[in-house]
């Protein structure tokens, strides 16, 4: 057996070393040896895929090496490992926060709310997927995305600005068009008189403004078909409903 002391060393971690510990580490590791910092440097960049596929093959080691719990305690909150709620494995977009790949955890957002939707092959969501939308899973996405950008994106983020602008789901067309610019400039996906679409060059950063991401979701939800296409004259997104079950 694979003395554990041997990939802590991988991650030049002592024996002892706590969960905190060793996530920290591998995250400051895999900045430093990230491939894509050696683009112009091709045998330094091999050099770095060998010790990144070494970095993941330690702290995938040590995670599963690690006492079995649905979730650990952190100053900002609980953050997932090893989790399947509801069915839905959320391995992967931790991943992906957890390395800051944010684009990549964007879409994969979107895609765990079409599977645990059933609705991976129509790639959009009907009015009654939202409402029966699973409020552990929605909850598990939403911790882990408040977790890995310090509070700035997440479900919940977008739920407080969507409150403190005193957005209204109305039928009345001139109030919601009105409440869905104020959210929209809010959160930086209303920009030069204009939504943002699913096709737009979209930057993603943690400067970001708050509850900027996840945005992918969006062109799933009921009513956006309509929208980018000119036929309608407002949003129906239905945040409501989704925003409001946490």
């Amino acid at each position: 057996m694979t003395d554990i002391n041997t990939y802590l060393k991988v991650l030049e971690l002592e024996p002892g070393a706590s969960e905190a510990e060793i996530k920290q580490a591998y995250r400051d590791l895999v900045f430093v040896w990230h491939p894509d910092r050696f683009v112009d440097h091709p045998r330094l960049q091999k050099k770095a895929q060998e010790k990144l596929k070494q970095l993941n093959i330690a702290y995938e080691f040590l995670q599963a090496s690690l006492p079995e719990t649905a979730t650990v305690s952190s100053s900002k909150g609980s953050v997932y490992h090893k989790t399947s709620v509801a069915g839905v494995d959320l391995n992967h977009l931790e991943e992906l926060l957890h390395l800051n790949r944010w684009k990549e955890a964007d879409l994969e957002t979107k895609m765990l709310l079409l599977k645990v939707s059933g609705r991976e092959k129509e790639g959009w969501l009907r009015p009654e997927d939202v409402k029966k939308l699973s409020l552990d899973v929605l909850g598990a996405i939403d911790l882990l995305w408040l977790n890995y950008s310090n509070e700035r994106f997440g479900f919940s983020v977008q739920k407080t600005i969507w409150q403190a602008v005193s957005l209204k789901s109305d039928r009345i067309m001139d109030i919601r068009t009105r409440s869905e610019l104020r959210f929209g400039i809010a959160v930086g996906w209303y920009v030069n008189n204009a939504w943002l679409l699913q096709w737009d060059n979209f930057g993603y950063d943690i400067q970001a403004p708050r509850g900027n991401l996840p945005r992918q979701y969006i062109f799933i939800l009921p009513g956006w078909w309509r929208y980018s296409r000119g036929l309608g004259g407002y949003l129906l997104w239905e945040f409501e409903q989704l925003l409001l079950k946490l």
